[in-house]
């Protein structure tokens, strides 16, 4: 069995396993704004540019080491990670005024590939939640839907546009094809509008509905 405490107890396993933590922690932080998403750990790019992290990390603690200025070897690790960053983006070897070596772009370019290949699967994604957020508008009212829509076409469009408009999707004659049409309008003019103002919609829905008379029981 492996003795954890022992593994723990050499300083370069230490500082090793706190740099490979670090980054891992530090770069889902720094890419899922970027990517949407923490499926880009699984990709061969990733792990390609995790290594390289890792490498550069490992010579900022190997310089820092040294020095003999950090005892603790995760405070060292988490100095190495911190150092690195700088590093990779202060680092240019120029020669007879030339770059012969910058760094930044290589890394840049690893984020840029990981971003395009995460790309399909964000825009299937929000597909879906916009198909998902269209179905549920459609149960409400369709007066109410028209409304809404009306309003969000005149701020956007102007009155006379949205005029059209709903006169075009009107020529719709199923009554359900027509509210989900409508929702369908109001989720692509603004996602983002509807997502926020779908509660109050639907407790504004049940609070119009009408409610049922209580039952009265007649005694004989």
């Amino acid at each position: 069995m492996i003795n954890i405490a022992a593994l723990f107890a050499d300083r370069w396993t230490s500082i090793i396993l706190g740099l490979a933590f670090l980054i891992f922690i530090f770069d889902l932080i720094d890419l899922r704004p970027q990517i949407k998403g923490f499926r880009f750990v699984f990709s061969s790019t990733y792990a390609v540019y995790y290594l390289l992290r890792i490498t550069l990390a490992l010579l900022a603690a190997m310089i820092i080491e040294a020095t003999e200025a950090v005892q603790n070897p995760w405070l060292l690790a988490f100095t190495a990670v911190i150092s690195g960053v700088s590093l990779l983006q202060n680092f240019a070897l120029k020669f007879s005024g030339q770059e012969v070596i910058d760094l930044a772009p290589v890394f840049d370019g690893y984020q840029d590939m990981m971003i395009a290949e995460q790309a399909p699967r964000v825009i299937r994604s929000e597909k879906a939640r916009l198909i998902k957020l269209a179905s549920e508008l459609a149960a409400l009212d369709p007066e109410m839907l028209r409304s809404e829509l009306m309003t969000m076409l005149v701020s956007t469009q102007g009155a006379e546009a949205a005029q059209r408009r709903l006169e075009e999707l009107e020529r719709i004659q199923d009554a359900e094809l027509l509210k989900r049409a409508y929702a369908s309008e109001m989720v692509q003019l603004n996602v983002e509008y509807v997502a926020d103002r779908k509660k109050a919609w639907f407790a504004q829905a049940r609070a119009s509905s009408p409610q049922p008379e209580p039952s009265t029981t007649t005694e004989g």
